[in-house]
């Protein structure tokens, strides 16, 4: 907007780009000085791209995201790994305290009591893994 011969614009931007981030730490560095950084890249960058100055010229912008999908699908797999080797783990242990049951009665309670926390596991990676599908979409 170009109000009392100065034109003023407020720019807002999100930092989950690494083009973003970049732009706002040195915009943040340079202070009162914007103006000018702006006034003098922009020109620049028309110079590069005179097209751009044409009326019925069309612009595109893309910008990069700081994971890429197949980042995403691999942070994914390593947590979906790390439930799995935790839920392991807690069987292996679940498994051990059956084994020094002394009695075919205790023995017997053991076992229930292993199926039990064998189950109770089961339902805790079921709902980690469904919470985790069901917020793929904040990554989008």
């Amino acid at each position: 907007m170009k109000l009392d011969g100065r034109y003023r614009y407020s720019l807002q931007f999100s930092d989950n780009t690494e083009e973003g981030r970049r732009v706002g730490e040195l915009l943040e560095r340079m202070g009162n000085r914007k103006s000018s950084l702006v006034v003098k890249a922009l020109n620049e960058y028309l110079e590069n791209h005179p097209e751009l100055q044409q009326k019925d010229c069309s612009i595109q912008i893309s910008m990069t995201s700081l994971a890429t999908p197949d980042d995403i699908k691999q942070i994914v797999r390593e947590l979906i790994e790390e439930r799995i080797n935790g839920w392991q783990t807690d069987m292996l242990m679940v498994g051990a305290s059956t084994d020094t049951g002394a009695g075919k009665a205790e023995s017997g309670e053991a076992a229930d009591a292993s199926q039990a926390q064998e189950e109770k596991l089961l339902e805790e990676m079921e709902a980690d893994v469904s919470q985790m599908l069901n917020n793929l979409d904040f990554f989008q």
